[in-house]
């Protein structure tokens, strides 16, 4: 499925890279520590960046061109071109070491979140949740995650994925994106370290499921009930999340740990075949 391997796109070095999103017509990602959403340019350069006061775990584009961004806790609209934002929900006050991760907009127009345990004690603390942007109540749709990943759905929008990093388990639902009901939650994959636990992913096309292994330097190509298709190594040790842009590439952002290697924390790029 990759007509070639990984090679550095951007050279960003950053602590945390994720949560990458082809967007009218460019790349944007989440710098999580730093609190910012960049835009990247057709070199790799940062072409613009948008700053916030809590850290961006993840965002989404939505059709009228707001964003929906995630922090510590709280999620928020924001209009990228006058920086005007709105709040819409606080999850986990009652949790002091739980953070938002991983987010997508959903098939039925909410936008899914799933959240981790930052403690070192890495408890099973995190939740699935369903955040309606008109205000009314979130609601938790699985428990006793660690650090909730994964979010995709399948282009018909009648499968949900989520992830636990650190559970360690790809799970799908049947979706009904009319009623936002789940249903029949299986377990498709207990990937290993040594496989790559699973990080942030994508669905594309066919219904295969994109798999960042954190772990292992690798990026898990899954069939949807769970068959490993395609592992390619990526040349980073610790990738986060793909994103495919209509450029003809699938990206991949990374994080960085301890200097491992010179251009952990940067964007990688593969041409797809």
């Amino acid at each position: 499925m990759l007509a070639e391997p990984f090679a550095l796109f951007a050279d960003l070095r950053l602590p945390l890279a994720e949560c990458p999103v082809w967007h009218d017509g460019a790349l944007h990602l989440a710098d999580v520590r730093g609190g910012r959403i960049l835009r990247l340019a057709a070199d790799g350069g940062i072409a613009r960046e948008w700053r916030f006061d809590d850290l961006v775990a993840c965002f989404a584009p939505l059709p009228d061109g707001d964003w929906i961004v995630a922090g510590t806790k709280d999620i928020c609209r924001f209009n990228p071109e006058t920086a005007l934002r709105w709040h819409i929900a606080r999850l986990e006050d009652d949790l002091a070491t739980s953070r938002l991760n991983d987010g997508r907009l959903g098939p039925d127009g909410a936008f899914w979140v799933a959240s981790m345990d930052e403690s070192p004690a890495k408890a099973p603390i995190g939740s699935l949740w369903r955040v309606p942007l008109d205000g009314t109540a979130p609601q938790a749709r699985a428990t006793g995650i660690v650090t909730g990943n994964g979010i995709a759905f399948a282009p018909d929008g009648r499968t949900l994925y989520a992830a636990d990093s650190r559970g360690v388990w790809i799970d799908a639902w049947d979706f009904d994106r009319f009623t936002s009901e789940t249903t029949n939650r299986r377990r498709i994959a207990t990937p290993t370290d040594a496989q790559g636990r699973p990080d942030g992913a994508q669905v594309d096309a066919q219904g295969h499921y994109w798999s960042a292994g954190v772990s292992a330097a690798c990026l898990n190509i899954y069939t949807s009930d769970g068959t490993l298709l395609e592992r390619h190594p990526a040349p980073t040790p610790a990738p986060t999340m793909p994103a495919f842009g209509t450029d003809g590439f699938v990206y991949l952002t990374s994080l960085r740990r301890n200097d491992d290697d010179p251009h952990a924390g940067g964007v990688f790029r593969a041409r797809l075949a």
